[in-house]
C-alpha cells in the first residue's frame, strides 16, 4: 500500500511539473496586437499563456491570461506597492462573473457581477471608508438610474 501512495503521489508530482514547464509567460514587451488577437512577437498562431506588465520600477503591475489570443481566465492588476487592486474573469474577451477592484488600503471599491455573455447585471460601490455609496442592478442600468443604499 506504501509503494502505491508513493507511487502515485510521484506521478501527480510529475504531472504537476509537466503542466508547470508548458505554462507561457510574456511581458508586455514581447505581445502585439493583430486584428483584435494578441500574438506573441515573431509566433504566427494567436498567443495561449499568461501575459505580464510591469511598473518602470520592475514590480508587477498586472497579470492576464490568454487563449487563442484572447482574454480567457484571470485578470489581475496591482498597485505599485504590491497589494491586489484589482481582479476579472475573462472568456473570450469579454468580463465573466465577478470584477472586483480595491482602494490602495484594502477596501473594496467596485463589485460587479457579469453574466456568461458579459453584460453586467449588478454593481455595487463603496467609498473609501467601506460605506456602499450606490449600487444597481441591470433594469437600473437600462434605465440609467442608480439606487441609494438601503438603511440597514
Amino acid at each position: 500500500m506504501k509503494k502505491i501512495l508513493i507511487t502515485v503521489c510521484l506521478l501527480f508530482s510529475l504531472s504537476v511539473c509537466a503542466y508547470a514547464a508548458e505554462q507561457v509567460v510574456i511581458s508586455k514587451a514581447q505581445m502585439k496586437k493583430i486584428d483584435g488577437l494578441i500574438y506573441k512577437v515573431g509566433d504566427e498562431k494567436p498567443f495561449t499563456g499568461m501575459a505580464e506588465v510591469k511598473f518602470p520600477t520592475g514590480e508587477l503591475l498586472a497579470t492576464v491570461e490568454y487563449k487563442d489570443g484572447k482574454k480567457n481566465g484571470k485578470y489581475t492588476s496591482y498597485y505599485e506597492n504590491g497589494k491586489k487592486k484589482s481582479e476579472q474573469e475573462f472568456y473570450n474577451d469579454r468580463g465573466v462573473n465577478v470584477a472586483i477592484q480595491w482602494y490602495e488600503n484594502g477596501q473594496k471599491q467596485h463589485e460587479a457581477y457579469f453574466s456568461k455573455t458579459g453584460e453586467m447585471n449588478i454593481m455595487h460601490k463603496w467609498n473609501a471608508d467601506g460605506k456602499l455609496t450606490y449600487s444597481m442592478d441591470s433594469t437600473e442600468m437600462d434605465a440609467g438610474k442608480a439606487k441609494e443604499p438601503s438603511k440597514q
